[in-house]
């Protein structure tokens, strides 16, 4: 069994530090995916020094970003710091909510369960919470599941929907609130509902017993958790075949591509899910057959993966 890394590491402390100041304060200009290449201990370490309870949500969000990817649990007791007993300002709220999104990552049962009690009980009864806000309050209670649930937030959310009903014929910018509410009510709330029983029961699996699925919700043949359980598939993935055995993961993600279908998929979504399916395999220290080397050769266009250690000069 051949040793799975998260990154091979390829750039010295001043360049990874840059880097890591870019991606995670950069603001715009900020690239769109975590850089590999870095010491998962450099990372840990300026998070720590650099990340403070006051840097910008943003910023947190970022952070949210690089852990899932470095897995860093060892950083949580630095961005608890950053939680207060009550948000003074929306800032304070979206920092938290990250806060809460890593917790629910790495934590353990014994720390994500305080952690959902405390959104209920400090975040969701928030003045400050804005229609805005609450597709970020459903992300981290789908990142803290199995703790937790989305009841607290939708009876909220309920509420604030029938009063807004009749106030939004006083004028437009009532009506769009209203229209926000409704459509976090619609669509988020059931959307999120899903991801988090989804995500309940393939936790609660056995590796052999939900490894199909997995792979499914990583290359998006099982549409149904979206980005964020995508990413979590892939750790979990990730997290099997580098402390048990690596053969049976990469091997999914080989049925998985001959499996694919061009026709009914069509050229952009096939290349799509074959560069990420071949990038896996690879990450992985698996081998891509005669067939899938060429087919993923023609999907090179495509975006970088979460599991893809991009080793190449410009990382």
């Amino acid at each position: 069994m051949q040793l799975i890394q998260i990154t091979l590491v390829r750039f010295d402390d001043e360049r990874a530090r840059h880097l890591l100041d870019n991606y995670v304060f950069g603001g715009w200009y900020s690239p769109s995916r975590a850089p590999r290449g870095i010491s998962p201990e450099l990372v840990a370490l300026f998070l720590q020094e650099e990340l403070q309870p006051d840097s910008p949500p943003e910023a947190y969000g970022r952070a949210v970003e690089l852990l899932q990817f470095y897995e860093r649990a060892d950083l949580l007791p630095h961005l608890r710091a950053g939680l207060k007993r009550q948000p003074e300002s929306g800032a304070d709220l979206l920092r938290a909510a990250h806060i809460l999104q890593s917790i629910g990552d790495l934590g353990t049962p014994q720390e994500t369960a305080p952690s959902a009690a405390y959104l209920d009980a400090a975040l969701v009864p928030s003045p400050l919470m804005t229609p805005e806000m609450y597709p970020v309050i459903l992300e981290t209670l789908i990142a803290l599941a199995p703790a937790g649930s989305t009841a607290q937030l939708a009876r909220r959310l309920a509420g604030e929907v029938a009063k807004a009903a009749p106030e939004q014929k006083a004028g437009v910018q009532q009506m769009f609130r209203h229209d926000k509410l409704r459509a976090v009510q619609r669509n988020d709330l059931p959307r999120a509902d899903r991801a988090i029983a989804l995500k309940t029961r393939l936790a609660a699996q056995p590796a052999e017993a939900r490894r199909a699925e997995l792979v499914g919700l990583y290359l998006g043949t099982v549409p149904a958790g979206g980005l964020q359980l995508a990413v979590w598939a892939a750790r979990m993935l990730r997290y099997e075949a580098m402390y048990s055995d690596s053969e049976p993961v990469w091997r999914q993600f080989r049925q998985a591509l001959d499996s694919l279908d061009a026709g009914a998929l069509g050229e952009a979504q096939f290349n799509d899910i074959a560069l990420r399916a071949g990038q896996a395999i690879l990450y992985l220290h698996g081998e891509l057959s005669p067939r899938q080397l060429a087919v993923f050769g023609m999907a090179q266009n495509g975006s970088r993966n979460f599991l893809w250690d991009d080793p190449t000069p410009s990382g």
